[in-house]
C-alpha cells in the first residue's frame, strides 16, 4: 500500500515537486509515465500506464495534495 504524504502549498514546496513526490510514493513507474497539470482547481492527469491498478494508485496519490481539487484522470491503460 502506498505511503500517504501530507503536502502544503507554500513557498517551500512547488506544486510540480509535490505532484512528483506524491506519484513517486505510489510507484516510480507511475511517476515516469504520468503527466499532470493544475487548471482551475483541477489536477488533470494524462499519460499511459500498464494497468488499471496503476491508474487508480496515481489518482489516489494525488487526492491527498488538496482535498478541494478535482482529479481528472485521463490516463490510458495500454499493454506492455
Amino acid at each position: 500500500m502506498p505511503t500517504t504524504n501530507t503536502f502544503r502549498l507554500d513557498g517551500q514546496h512547488s506544486l510540480e515537486q509535490m505532484v512528483r513526490t506524491a506519484l513517486q510514493s505510489a510507484s516510480f513507474e507511475i511517476s515516469r509515465r504520468a503527466h499532470c497539470e493544475l487548471v482551475n482547481n483541477q489536477i488533470r492527469m494524462t499519460g499511459q500506464l500498464t494497468s488499471y491498478y496503476q491508474k487508480q494508485l496515481a489518482q489516489e496519490a494525488l487526492r491527498h495534495l488538496h482535498p478541494q481539487w478535482d482529479i481528472i484522470n485521463e490516463m490510458e491503460v495500454v499493454g506492455n
